[in-house]
């Protein structure tokens, strides 16, 4: 966080990664783009958020939070409009978008662009990006939306991309939902890619996973 640290405009958000224990893993060689909330973002925050985020107690939320404003990768701004999404360290997407008030990300305004660092890529924010939450009706969909996606693509005959698609979801599922998607879904999600590790020996992990996502589909109902 050199850059962070000269600009005198962070200190908010180096004391929130400090911690959180994240500031030898973005001082390592990366690379990675950071969506960096400035002092005055963090200022917008309800009062006595950050003081709480702070406290040793809630160091897995604020991991979770910061994780959400990283992204692996040097992505420059004209890339990442491009792209119109990116996924971050917290395996969430962020949407990226370009209005009448300017370059978005999700609801934050980019102030500033393109600052390069030795190990990555600084885009300046006006707002702290929070993830939000995903909860059982969340993921139904995304499941849902997870199956279709990934049937056309192995109609297609991309069995690998098929089974990277499934992943990612169960993945971000896994490692995002909150307390009410039982632990007994998630443990069917992370037996079935444990068992699709297996099975990619066998050339087609794709039903695998498409078997786990249907059974944790219908468990949320339980």
């Amino acid at each position: 966080p050199a850059v962070a640290t000269n600009a005198k405009s962070f200190n908010t958000l180096l004391a929130a990664v400090k911690a959180a224990g994240l500031a030898s893993v973005l001082d390592s060689d990366g690379p990675f783009t950071v969506f960096a909330p400035t002092d005055a973002a963090f200022a917008k925050l309800p009062k006595g958020t950050v003081q709480t985020l702070l406290k040793p107690e809630n160091k897995d939320q604020l991991v979770a939070i910061l994780k959400y404003h990283v992204i692996a990768g040097r992505v420059f701004s004209d890339q990442a409009v491009e792209a119109q999404s990116a996924a971050t360290l917290l395996k969430r997407k962020v949407a990226i978008s370009v209005t009448a008030d300017g370059a978005m990300v999700n609801d934050a305004k980019l102030v500033a662009t393109d600052i390069e660092a030795a190990n990555g890529v600084i885009h300046v924010i006006d707002s702290v990006l929070l993830p939000p939450a995903m909860t059982k009706a969340t993921v139904r969909k995304m499941l849902e939306s997870t199956v279709s996606s990934g049937s056309r693509i192995y109609n297609a005959g991309n069995v690998s991309q098929c089974a990277k698609i499934y992943r990612s979801a169960m993945n971000e599922i896994i490692d995002g939902a909150d307390a009410s998607v039982s632990k007994s879904t998630l443990d069917i999600l992370r037996l079935s890619l444990e068992r699709s590790r297996m099975a990619e020996n066998h050339g087609d992990p794709c039903w695998v996973l498409r078997h786990g996502i249907d059974l944790a589909y219908f468990s949320l109902d339980k």
